[in-house]
C-alpha cells in the first residue's frame, strides 16, 4: 500500500510537535482516501480572547497548488523560532490571534490532483450559490467528478474538508469584531498578486474601501513586491488625464472631477436591481438609507437599500475623542463644523458634494454632548 506521507504534511506534523508548548493544535475532520486517511489541522497561536482581532491563513484548497501550503508553512515555522528569542513577538501576539490550516486538502495534495478524493473542487464546495449567472464549467459544474470544478451532486452535504473550513472560520473569524482570512493559493498568471474574491455575486463588495486600504498598506510595506499594474495617475487629476487621454482606458475617480472632466461613467446595479448612475440624487438616496444610530455613525455605505441609491456611496469621518483635556481647542472645532453644517450646504452642492441629511446632521448634534473635558462638562454649549 502506497504510503500517506508527503513533504507537506510531515513539515506540518514537525512544527506541531517542535511548537507543542505554544501551539493550539485540533483535527477538525479525517478525509478517507480509500484505505488511507488524513487529519486536517488547524493550528492556532495567539491571544484566544474572543475581543482580540484575528487572522486566519489558509492554503493547499487545491492539491496541485503546493505553493500555497509551504508558503503558509513557512510562515508558521518562522514564527516558531522567532518565538524561542523574540520578546517583541510575544507581546504582539498578546493582542492578536492567529489561525492556520494550511492542508486543507491533504487527500487530493497527496494524489496530486487539484479536486478532493471525491473528486470535488473545495473551491467550488460552497456554502453559498451565485446571485447571477456563471461562466460555463469554470464557474462550478454539477455534470460529472471527472470534469474539473466539479461542486459535488446538487443537494448533497458539503464535502468534510469545507465543512471544517466553514467551522474555523465561524468559530474563530466570524465571532469576533475584526478578523481577516488570507488564502494563498498558486498556478494562475505569471505574477503574484493579491486577490479580494466575491465570486457569488458581481455586487460591490462590502468595506470596499478598507479593503484598498489595506492593499495600500501591504503594497507601500512589501516594496520589493512588484505587483503588475497600468499607468498610475497621482491623484483625481492624475487619474482623469489618464483616462481621457488613453483610448478603451478606465479608472475610478470622485464624482467631481468624472462630472467637471465630462467623463463617462457606467450605470451599476443596486441592492434593489435597479441600474443607476451616480449624481447626488442616487448618493442622497444611499445616505438616507443607513440606519446612523446603530454604529456610532460608521456606517458603511455600500450596496445600501433603497430603488435610486448609489451602490458604491462613502462617507467621510472626522474623528473627536470624547474626553478632552484642550477643551477650548475641541469647542473651536465644533464651531468650524457647526458652522459648516449651517452655511457649507450650497458650497458642497457647488463643489459636486452631497450634504448631509437633515436628519443626520441632528443626531451629530446630539452626540458632541458626548465630547467632555476632564471635568465632565460638555464642550459644546452652542444649539
Amino acid at each position: 500500500m502506497r504510503s500517506s506521507a508527503f513533504s507537506e504534511l510531515t513539515e506540518l506534523q514537525s512544527i506541531i510537535i517542535d511548537g507543542a508548548a505554544s501551539l493550539g493544535v485540533r483535527v477538525v475532520c479525517e478525509v478517507k482516501a480509500g484505505e488511507q486517511s488524513f487529519p486536517v489541522y488547524v493550528v492556532t497561536l495567539g491571544n484566544p480572547d474572543p475581543a482580540v482581532p484575528a487572522v486566519g491563513f489558509f492554503g493547499g484548497f487545491h492539491g496541485l497548488e503546493r505553493i500555497g501550503s509551504e508558503v503558509v508553512l513557512v510562515y508558521l515555522r518562522s514564527l516558531l523560532v522567532r518565538l524561542r528569542w523574540d520578546n517583541v513577538l510575544h507581546k504582539e501576539l498578546e493582542s492578536v490571534r492567529l489561525v492556520f490550516m494550511p492542508l486543507v486538502n491533504p487527500a487530493g495534495m497527496w494524489q496530486g490532483t487539484r479536486a478532493n478524493f471525491n473528486g470535488v473542487d473545495l473551491m467550488r464546495n460552497a456554502p453559498v450559490e451565485s446571485r447571477e449567472g456563471v461562466p460555463f464549467m469554470i464557474g462550478g459544474q454539477r455534470l460529472s467528478a471527472r470534469l474539473p470544478w466539479y461542486r459535488g451532486a446538487l443537494g448533497a452535504p458539503m464535502e468534510a474538508e469545507s465543512q471544517a473550513v466553514c467551522r474555523v472560520v465561524e468559530e474563530e473569524l466570524l465571532a469576533r469584531r475584526f478578523s481577516l482570512a488570507v488564502d494563498c493559493h498558486s498556478g494562475f498568471g505569471l505574477h503574484d498578486r493579491i486577490w479580494f474574491p466575491y465570486a457569488h455575486t458581481a455586487l460591490p463588495i462590502e468595506h470596499l474601501s478598507e479593503i484598498h486600504a489595506l492593499k495600500d498598506v501591504f503594497d507601500k510595506t512589501y516594496t520589493a513586491v512588484q505587483w503588475p499594474v497600468g499607468l498610475g495617475g497621482k491623484g483625481n487629476e492624475g487619474v482623469s488625464a489618464f483616462v481621457q487621454r488613453i483610448p478603451g482606458a478606465i479608472g475610478y475617480v470622485e464624482y467631481a472631477y468624472a462630472k467637471q472632466n465630462k467623463m463617462a461613467h457606467a450605470l451599476m446595479q443596486n441592492a434593489a436591481g435597479n441600474f443607476v448612475g451616480p449624481d447626488d440624487l442616487t448618493f442622497k438616496a444611499a445616505a438616507a438609507g443607513a440606519d446612523w444610530t446603530k454604529s456610532n455613525f460608521g456606517e458603511i455605505l455600500t450596496n445600501m437599500a433603497g430603488k435610486d441609491s448609489w451602490p458604491i456611496t462613502g462617507a467621510t469621518f472626522i474623528l473627536m475623542q470624547k474626553l478632552q483635556d484642550k477643551p477650548a481647542q475641541a469647542t473651536e472645532v465644533l464651531k468650524f463644523f457647526d458652522w459648516a453644517y449651517k452655511n457649507g450646504g450650497k458650497m458642497a452642492d457647488e463643489l459636486d458634494y452631497v450634504p448631509l441629511p437633515d436628519s443626520l446632521v441632528k443626531l451629530i448634534y446630539t452626540s458632541w454632548n458626548n465630547i467632555k473635558d476632564t471635568a465632565g462638562k460638555p464642550v459644546w454649549a452652542g444649539k
